[in-house]
């Protein structure tokens, strides 16, 4: 089985069976207290969703791990968005905003991330095809479903959709250490992509070359430095915040 196609975990499934992600297949332990999943039961008999009672083990082995709440969901495969289906969702809504992630490599940091973004309201985020991690169950489970929410493109080459979003009147901002400014200075009165960079890395070159703003996340301890999904939501939060306030 491929592991972009297993989930884990009764929160997960509840928060697929409520989006439009197929589930095939169903796996329970015998062990588990089936009370505490009925409505997912029911769910599944409903929508003739195979279900499978495996044994305990079985399930550690479906999940490629121990920790899984007894349940585990067999998904069709992960369907990314084409670029042009991400810029309808985009038009859509009353302020617009898409986050571009540089080549993220930890699935945790990942699913941190897009847990993170859903939470906050950005919906639609761009990945790199290369270099960066894909959907696995790692990056669901860290998530918490929140997947099931969002609308996410993998791209070739970032540079070239950069291009493309800015002819559709849509500022780039980025995070910059050696930037004056702080996050919080500028309105965010427009249509907004936010690039967040790699865990070791950050932002390529040639990718903040093209970004019109550029801003640094104010720090005032000894170590200068946050956890790129921590650093993530924070210039989320703020910049999304800022957007619905001064948005004319």
């Amino acid at each position: 089985m491929g592991k972009e196609n297993i989930i884990c975990g009764k929160r997960v499934i509840r928060e697929v069976i409520n989006s439009e992600v197929s589930i095939d297949v169903l796996y329970i332990s015998k062990k588990i207290n089936k009370d505490s999943i009925t409505d997912i039961i029911l769910w599944a008999k409903k929508n003739s969703v195979d279900i499978k009672f495996v044994y305990e083990n079985d399930i550690h082995n479906i999940c490629e791990s121990r920790v899984n709440q007894g349940i585990a969901a067999k998904i069709s495969n992960y369907k990314y968005y084409k670029f042009g289906e991400l810029l309808n969702e985009l038009e859509k809504e009353e302020f617009p905003c898409v986050l571009i992630l540089d080549g993220i490599q930890d699935p945790r940091n990942l699913g941190a991330i897009l847990r993170s973004a859903e939470c906050i309201g950005i919906k639609n985020i761009i990945l790199p095809q290369k270099k960066s991690v894909s959907i696995t169950d790692t990056v669901w489970k860290t998530s918490m479903g929140s997947l099931a929410h969002l609308n996410i493109c993998r791209i070739n080459n970032l540079q070239n959709v950069i291009l493309k979003l800015k002819q559709k009147s849509f500022k780039i901002v980025a995070t910059d250490v050696n930037s004056k400014m702080n996050i919080g200075d500028e309105k965010y009165n427009f249509p907004l992509a936010i690039i967040v960079g790699n865990e070791h890395e950050g932002i390529c070159d040639k990718l903040l070359s093209q970004c019109d703003i550029k801003v640094k996340i104010p720090m005032y301890g000894n170590i200068k430095s946050f956890n790129v999904s921590v650093a993530a939501g924070i210039v989320m939060y703020e910049i999304k915040n800022k957007q619905r306030r001064y948005r004319v």
